[in-house]
């Protein structure tokens, strides 16, 4: 057989399979489902196939209600795809930009222009674009669903869709405006996950009246467990078993063209509800979700795609910025990768304003004192957030936490041994103490939440003088963020260090679970900024860029831990392996004597309560920083009831006060207020007269920061 026969024959086999593939594909072209444009041009709203039988969720629903759960949502991380045709449909970012907006409005009961609508749900569902790619393809651009377009399309563009929601913008053919997978669609997880919306559909674009964001907020839902409003039309069954399974969506014989008021196309109790999310109206009719939508979309994100968290407390502090900062979706703000495929973010801790310099003046007088290879000795108090059994640490791996601070703070790896030309700063560290609270809202607090204000005001110990570290499962693929010492949280409630539970020592996010996100955190809690900060600047050293002189400039963050990097024109490789840039824990392996530098003299500014003039404590151990042959300050039996044994110990003889006081920080009893010798004491603490409750026992040394630990009376 010649070659030409060859391609004849392949020719007719695809022309031959060309209208079988062609059949189900135009199932939504339908009379019903056409709509118009402003501009005449034939629409159809959605061609998500909800075919074959529905997904009942009422047993999931009566154990969430059970549960205390169904007010959650969860924020979910956005992956554009432009899909576009020489010059057609190449939208800009700001139109994603604007998309993002409109569904975090849709989904927290708001309208297109961010007013609350009354009886709207506020689902607690947000989106934050993690990032854009931008194809020029005429084949995908024009694809439908089910199509080898749609299937080329997204096998080649999607990301990570285990754990973000994939959105294709092109101009679907046969009109369609857009659709989805379900979330149990056997394509739920793979490649082929996501939803497809027609470019002119974004907000501003030219399909009115079509043209709000509306059919992303329509596909959304599908892609959350939703179907339509009119699913089943007048069905007599149970609102929950039959229709679109949710009871406060009137039933709805047909879906609705436009926005007619008072229609009502079923003899049951309710007009249409036309102005719902998931009917066929104009966007403009659009206004709310349901509390029982909200309900269903929390079971099935529950069931089938329960990376989303719905078990979250809505979110109330979304705002129409929409994006976080650290979340641009560029390659050098922060966006890695796990080895498990997990997008996160290297660091939250919010450098914007002006860069705070430090006096060159007091940097000189320390260093005529001798006084630079100063650091001090800093008390930890871990506060353990979980989420149920999530994220509930041993206290194995906080003390890990600590060796690996201590080590890395002293110019040694994460295995102990030195490194050369890394700066022995003499900060070092001892775990005070730790607690731990189960709370799903603060589990997954971001920056300047209310979650984080709550969290801090409720757990914070001695903020003026100890470390406070909060360990949980960040929102938004965070591993971590500080306060800077001179921010005016300093000394507050709101101070103190945020990480990744994972990122500990032996965590599940690799290649950042040895322990750096902490060091690298503790870094701005001390006054360092990113090696990158500023990019290439050319003005002094000590004035621009992350004012330190021997961390050669940077144009960007660092991914992996690439050999040679070199961004910048000036003298020196990239800093790749400073802890202060963004390159995975194994990379790290030092802090500079500049940092050292400035470490000392921001702390002895803003946080004199360390000591930096004090020589460095060489110390690597957990336990009590005081002498590791001497009783860490505890209380034990704890809980107890009504006696506890409360013991200490002592590197020198010194006044020593312990005091007990009630949650609201009234003195209930003073045990100790005298001198004593060095070595281990005990005191006996009787609740018998006091109620059952939780109590601070306060430890103060003279010369030395007060020290907090919780104790529990039950009886």
């Amino acid at each position: 057989m010649t070659k030409r026969q060859i391609a004849a024959l392949a020719l007719g086999a695809l022309v031959i399979a060309a209208p079988a593939l062609a059949r189900p594909i135009e199932r939504w072209a339908t009379p019903e489902n056409e709509r118009k444009s402003d501009a005449g041009e034939a629409l159809y709203r959605c061609g998500t196939d909800d075919r074959g039988p529905k997904v009942d969720l009422e047993k999931q629903i009566d154990r969430m209600i059970q549960e205390g759960r169904i007010q959650a949502g969860g924020q979910i991380p956005v992956y554009f795809h432009v899909i576009y045709n020489g010059s057609e449909g190449n939208v800009s970012d700001a139109d994603l930009d604007a998309q993002i907006l409109v569904m975090n409005r849709n989904y927290a009961g708001k309208d297109y222009n961010g007013n609350t609508v009354s009886g709207a749900a506020n689902t607690g569902y947000t989106f934050v674009k993690v990032g854009t790619s931008r194809t020029n393809s005429r084949q995908w651009f024009k694809m439908t669903p089910g199509t080898r377009a749609e299937q080329q399309a997204k096998a080649a563009l999607a990301v990570s869709p285990g754990n973000t929601l994939n959105i294709y913008t092109c101009k679907p053919g046969q009109n369609l405006l857009g659709w989805s997978v379900f979330p149990w669609d056997a394509a739920a997880g793979t490649s082929q996950d996501g939803v497809v919306i027609h470019y002119g559909s974004l907000p501003n674009g030219y399909l009115s009246p079509y043209n709000l964001g509306g059919s992303a907020t329509h596909e959304v839902g599908h892609y959350l467990g939703l179907y339509h409003t009119f699913q089943g039309g007048c069905d007599t069954g149970s609102c929950s078993t039959t229709g679109d399974m949710v009871c406060d969506t009137p039933a709805e014989g047909s879906a609705t063209s436009g926005c007619p008021s008072g229609k009502d196309t079923c003899p049951a109790t309710g007009v249409d509800p036309i102005h719902n999310y998931m009917d066929y109206s104009t966007d403009i009719c659009y206004t709310n979700f349901t509390a029982g939508q909200d309900t269903r979309m929390n079971a099935a994100v529950n069931t089938y795609r329960s990376w989303v968290g719905n078990v979250r407390v809505a979110n109330a502090d979304v705002t129409d910025d929409a994006a976080d900062r650290w979340m641009v979706g560029l390659p050098d703000a922060g966006e890695r990768k796990s080895d498990g495929g997990d997008l996160v973010y290297r660091c939250g801790t919010d450098e914007r304003g002006p860069k705070v310099q430090i006096d060159k003046a007091q940097i000189d007088a320390m260093m005529a004192a001798g006084r630079f290879q100063a650091g001090g000795q800093i008390p930890v108090y871990f506060h353990v957030i979980t989420a149920g059994s999530s994220g509930d640490v041993p206290e194995s791996q906080l003390d890990a936490q600590i060796t690996v601070m201590n080590r890395n703070y002293s110019g040694k790896d994460y295995n102990g041994n030195t490194v050369s030309g890394a700066a022995n700063t003499g900060y070092s560290f001892f775990k005070a103490g730790s607690d731990r609270t189960n709370n799903r809202k603060w589990w997954r607090m971001t920056p300047g939440s209310g979650a984080e204000t709550q969290a801090k005001n409720a757990l914070a110990i001695n903020p003026a003088g100890a470390l406070n570290i909060y360990l949980c499962s960040p929102g938004q693929n965070l591993l971590g963020w500080s306060v800077f010492p001179w921010d005016a949280k300093a000394g507050t409630n709101q101070d103190g260090v945020v990480i990744h539970y994972a990122s500990l020592p032996g965590g599940t996010l690799s290649p950042y679970n040895l322990g750096g996100t902490a060091t690298h955190e503790v870094g701005h809690y001390l006054g360092l900024y990113h090696t990158f900060q500023g990019g290439c600047d050319t003005g002094s050293c000590s004035t621009t860029g992350d004012l330190i002189c021997d961390t050669p400039a940077q144009a960007s963050a660092t991914s992996g831990c690439p050999s040679g990097k070199d961004t910048c024109p000036a003298t020196g490789l990239d800093p790749i392996h400073n802890y202060m840039d963004y390159s995975t824990d194994i990379c790290y392996t030092n802090f500079t004597a500049g940092q050292d530098t400035r470490m000392n003299a921001a702390v002895n500014q803003y946080r004199s309560w360390v000591g930096s003039v004090r020589v460095a404590n060489g110390a690597t151990t957990s336990q009590n920083a005081r002498g590791e042959d001497l009783v860490a300050f505890h209380a034990v039996p704890n809980p107890f009831n009504p006696r506890t044994k409360i013991e200490f110990g002592l590197r020198a003889g010194t006044q020593v006060s312990l005091r007990v006081f009630d949650i609201q920080g009234r003195l209930v009893a003073t045990l100790v207020n005298r001198e004593l010798p060095a070595g281990n004491h005990s005191v006996d603490f009787d609740g018998a007269r006091l109620a059952s409750g939780v109590y601070m026992m306060v430890l103060k040394v003279k010369g030395e920061a007060e020290v907090v630990k919780r104790i529990s009376l039950l009886k």
